[in-house]
């Protein structure tokens, strides 16, 4: 999918050309809103609203864990620490590329939208997590997540480790009834730094900065920023900003977040 952010990048918060004046802001948009539409997050209609992170027994396809928290890295065994910093660096070799900029990773082509950009960090890492899309209905982040739920590698938790996949609700208004909550799975990314104070850094596609890493942080997900200034969770809803007028309800990455899915539960099923 190509997420069509018309959201300034954490970096660019407070610069003067974040934030676009009100007739040149209308032109994006508008070109936003006409490219969603040729998206391939289209397609996707089960009405899905999160209000709480799901327990365990609600979410199918979850890995069996005991918890969701992170183990220590020496306690990871090699073959996972190995791929996922793999991942990772895939990931970051992406970063700075324009949105939808076609590339080549190990002799494939991709696409770098949101879900382009995904598949070809895993594919870079060797797996490709798309080998099942034709079994299923629905946008690329979709498709990726029933992949993952059906080969029960989606986490309960909200503690990720670097290298595995998020995935997010209500990111745009996607099927144009002008009502913020029921527009499920429209966007993806990867972890790639987990801070100890929870702050996940992830690489995704950004329609304006195209791939880039930006701050999520689910101890704190209604939090732009915590009381020394670092800013923990970037706005993810489509052009909105901390302090616009008539952002929805819930517009910061923590407050979109859906699920995660395991990395190393990716290269052991695929």
């Amino acid at each position: 999918m190509g997420y069509l952010s018309a959201t300034p990048s954490s970096e660019a918060i407070g610069r003067k050309t974040a934030v676009p004046r009100r007739g040149a802001r209308a032109s994006i948009l508008a070109a936003a809103a006409t490219a969603f539409l040729a998206s391939s997050c289209a397609g996707w209609h089960i009405a899905i609203v999160r209000d709480e992170p799901p327990a365990l027994s609600d979410v199918p396809g979850a890995a069996d864990f005991s918890d969701g928290a992170p183990a220590a890295s020496s306690a990871i065994p090699k073959a996972e620490a190995d791929f996922r910093e793999a991942v990772r660096e895939s990931a970051l070799s992406l970063k700075g590329r324009k949105h939808e900029e076609k590339v080549t990773v190990r002799g494939r082509a991709f696409t770098l939208d949101c879900i382009g950009t995904v598949s070809a960090a895993y594919w870079g890492a060797g797996v490709d997590v798309t080998v099942d899309f034709a079994k299923y209905e629905g946008n690329g982040v979709s498709r990726l997540h029933q992949s993952l739920r059906d080969r029960k590698v989606l986490l309960p938790g909200r503690e990720p480790r670097v290298g595995d996949a998020i995935f997010w609700d209500d990111t745009w208004d996607r099927n144009g009834d002008g009502k913020f909550g029921n527009d499920p799975l429209t966007h993806a990314g990867i972890v790639v730094q987990v801070d100890e104070d929870g702050t996940i850094h992830y690489l995704h596609d950004n329609y304006f900065y195209g791939v880039t890493v930006e701050r999520m942080n689910l101890r704190r997900p209604a939090d732009w920023k915590d009381e020394a200034g670092k800013v923990i969770n970037s706005p993810l809803y489509m052009a909105s900003y901390p302090g616009k007028k008539g952002n929805p309800p819930r517009f910061l990455a923590g407050d979109l977040f859906k699920a995660f899915g395991s990395a190393e539960g990716i290269r052991k099923s695929f």
